[in-house]
């Protein structure tokens, strides 16, 4: 064994050892090590994957069990990177779709896909083709099974693709933001194109190489009306990517979603090119929604489909002091700052005026105490990037009020002392009401029954587990 020397060194000099594959803090701080840590705590909800989709939501540490409702069916990544099928009333685990990294718990708030046949391409009733043809279940799709289909241009000079819902799709007269999505594969051609428009020249468009995975064009507005918002390619299942479009309507009461195939980049409102009649691109998965976010993928056939919100609750009792806490959380967005809107981590609701949560506004992580309908706010500046994973500690002090730290920094402290307001159970990402799901990932929640020190942040950032 090798003995390093440490004589002539202050304890406020030493940092952290690394001792057996352990973090060992030597400072004289609080634990000193994360094994030590973790076994103070008073809560920890690992959510670890059970397979097949499912999160294991029981405790590691703590009281009481879990209440999970979502009164429906829904999909997710699985540990293959392929799309699996969640039972109603199961909370999801989740992969990331490109590293195959696991991310944890997966909360979302309820959404609609209002695109119909949504995997079968080949419906010519709901999917009629624009100078294609369409071959159904011509190669092994996002369920790992062969059921995508290859759109095959004809060999003469057009636009070729097809136009979802049979035509078009009903919409209340108002500026409404949308995302629509659709996984796209190359079958001879590297380009897929999305026109979306008002049954007019006014709309957006946009241009993905599902060869390189690179936005090509990004959202655009022609016309008026319209407003463009963000484009996203994703490395998907089976080496499908999903391309991701943004943007706001106009007032129109109607809405057309072309996806195209081209053989180079190019505005699809104008852009025509002759294809061989033989080479294509495979394509599975459309989805449009009323929501800045592409959620999770919802499968239709004849008619829209809603997936509900995911809850998961824990009983406070036996779990949250009412004060001189911390919570921390590992927190992975599924999409960038300007996307999710606010959405909470965590929560506790005791009425309109009395709770306590972490949330994030778009620009800030904030750890927040609402006492009789003033909120108090610590806050962290921000600006999440989708797919990374940010670990979140909130500390409430009866001496120094309340901190928000991201990524072991501490952010700006509130010096409100009064005690947090609970109510008798805290929801997992979502505000405590049920409402104003995560849009992400919760992974690895824990709760002391103390402030943690700087050093024990710092800590928790510098450590897996």
């Amino acid at each position: 064994m090798r003995h390093v020397k440490l004589s002539g060194l202050k304890r406020s000099q030493l940092g952290y050892l690394g001792v057996a594959n352990k973090r060992v803090l030597c400072n004289g701080s609080g634990a000193s090590t994360i094994s030590s840590l973790l076994a103070e705590s008073s809560f920890y909800a690992r959510f670890n994957d059970l397979g097949a989709g499912e999160v294991n939501l029981v405790l590691t540490r703590g009281t009481g069990s879990a209440t999970f409702t979502r009164a429906s069916t829904a999909t997710t990544v699985l540990s293959t990177g392929l799309i699996g099928s969640v039972a109603t009333g199961v909370a999801r685990s989740s992969y990331n779709p490109s590293t195959l990294a696991y991310l944890g718990y997966l909360a979302e708030p309820a959404a609609t896909n209002l695109t119909t046949q949504s995997d079968d391409l080949s419906s010519g009733g709901q999917w009629p083709v624009q100078a294609s043809t369409v071959t159904a279940n011509a190669v092994s799709g996002i369920y790992g099974t062969t059921t995508a289909a290859t759109i095959i241009p004809t060999a003469v000079a057009a636009a070729h693709g097809l136009l979802s819902n049979g035509g078009s799709i009903a919409k209340a007269a108002s500026n409404i933001i949308y995302t629509v999505s659709l996984y796209g594969k190359p079958a001879g051609y590297d380009f897929l194109a999305f026109r979306i428009d008002s049954a007019s020249g006014n709309g957006v468009y946009a241009c993905f190489n599902v060869s390189t995975g690179a936005v090509t064009t990004s959202t655009t507005a022609t016309g008026a009306g319209f407003t463009a918002g963000a484009s996203t390619i994703t490395l998907g299942p089976n080496g499908f990517y999903r391309c991701v479009v943004t943007f706001t309507s106009d007032t129109s009461t109607s809405l057309r979603f072309f996806p195209y195939v081209q053989d180079a980049n190019g505005n699809p409102f104008s852009y025509t090119w002759t294809g061989n009649g033989t080479s294509g691109l495979s394509a599975q998965g459309a989805q449009l929604e009323a929501s800045s976010v592409a959620t999770s993928y919802i499968p239709t056939t004849t008619a829209a489909v809603t997936r509900a919100i995911d809850l998961n609750a824990y009983p406070v009792a036996g779990n949250i002091p009412t004060n001189n806490a911390t919570f921390y959380v590992e927190w992975t967005p599924t999409a960038a700052a300007a996307a999710l809107g606010t959405v909470f981590l965590w929560g506790s609701f005791v009425d309109a005026s009395n709770s306590t949560a972490c949330l994030y506004d778009g620009t800030n992580i904030i750890f927040r105490k609402r006492i009789a309908g003033v909120n108090t706010d610590a806050t962290r500046a921000l600006a999440v990037v989708a797919g990374t994973t940010y670990k979140i500690a909130c500390v409430a002090s009866s001496t120094t009020g309340q901190d928000v730290y991201v990524n072991g920094i501490v952010g700006t402290n509130n010096a409100t002392v009064t005690a947090m307001q609970l109510g008798t159970s805290i929801q997992i990402g979502a505000d405590g009401n049920g409402a104003s799901a995560l849009n992400g990932n919760d992974r690895n929640m824990l709760v002391w029954n103390r402030p943690l020190s700087a050093a024990e942040q710092t800590l928790l950032n510098a450590s897996t587990f």
